[in-house]
């Protein structure tokens, strides 16, 4: 119960960070618009929300990347109710698979899908068993499923999931083999993970790509680590979210660069971008949310 308690609490300090997001957001709004890469040819972007939430949660994202050039639309992929995730995940792919392959001949390249929280979840699933024409994946703070990382998980995240979806909680609905990052290599698409040390829902140990995997990633298949302090729930308004999402969006797949914020930031003295953007190098078993 003690637990309980404290993850709700959790949870109820990032609802309000997430207000102070939608402020910064406002805030420097003219300054991402200035700084933010635009892409050099129309790129076709899906993006799928969070658990539960509505299309028009993502409405200020696509309208960011529409202004980078992109062709942006959402996916309201729904919850699973009364099934697994990975049973969940095959019945998107009439729908969503489709939507894929329209687009990408469209277009005449792959289409890149971002993901937030549950969405990112289902996005990397969903590009790991059907990635014929998916160009990248970018998560925003997507959770796993990873039995050594148990103890990590918001309890009271876990259960509202479980029982809006009729499993007793998240474990349960991940299904027997469990929900993990990609290994390096397969699928052969880049993949990067953006997370917060301040997430009070998807503690950011289990949403980050294990270190071993990073390192032995290949260039033209990345994974990739982006830390950039934010909520979880105001993660896909953020301005610092936001110039990463462009940017690792813009980037060139035979030449894969790691994101560096001062490609951007010039002028902010270290120690202050580094408690915006605090690096990659975390302990896999460290705390999560704060």
């Amino acid at each position: 119960m003690r637990r309980m308690l404290q993850d709700v609490l959790r949870l109820q300090r990032d609802f309000s960070r997430s207000s102070l997001d939608r402020g910064t957001a406002l805030t420097l709004d003219r300054w991402l618009r200035s700084q933010a890469p635009r892409t050099e040819h129309p790129r076709p972007v899906i993006t799928l929300p969070g658990f539960a939430a509505p299309r028009s949660s993502h409405r200020s994202l696509r309208r960011f990347l529409s202004g980078r050039g992109f062709v942006a639309e959402t996916f309201q992929a729904g919850f699973p109710r009364g099934q697994d995730i990975p049973a969940f995940i095959e019945s998107l792919e009439e729908e969503l698979g489709e939507r894929i392959r329209t687009l990408s001949e469209r277009y005449g390249c792959g289409v890149s899908l971002v993901g937030q929280s549950a969405g990112g979840l289902f996005a990397r699933e969903f590009a790991a068993r059907f990635g014929d024409g998916v160009d990248r994946v970018v998560t925003l703070a997507a959770p796993t499923n990873d039995p050594a990382q148990a103890a990590l998980q918001n309890s009271a995240l876990e259960w509202l999931v479980g029982r809006v979806s009729g499993a007793a909680d998240f474990n349960e609905q991940a299904g027997p083999a469990g929900l993990f990052h990609w290994p390096a290599g397969t699928p052969d698409i880049p993949y990067v993970a953006i997370c917060s040390p301040v997430d009070g829902a998807v503690p950011e140990p289990t949403a980050l790509i294990p270190r071993a995997t990073v390192a032995a990633s290949a260039s033209g298949a990345p994974r990739e680590n982006i830390r950039v302090r934010s909520s979880h729930f105001g993660m896909h308004r953020h301005p610092l979210v936001l110039l990463a999402l462009a940017d690792r969006l813009c980037q060139p797949r035979d030449d894969w660069q790691a994101f560096d914020p001062r490609d951007y930031i010039r002028y902010l003295p270290e120690s202050a971008l580094r408690r915006h953007f605090p690096g990659t190098d975390v302990s896999e078993g460290g705390e999560g949310a704060v």
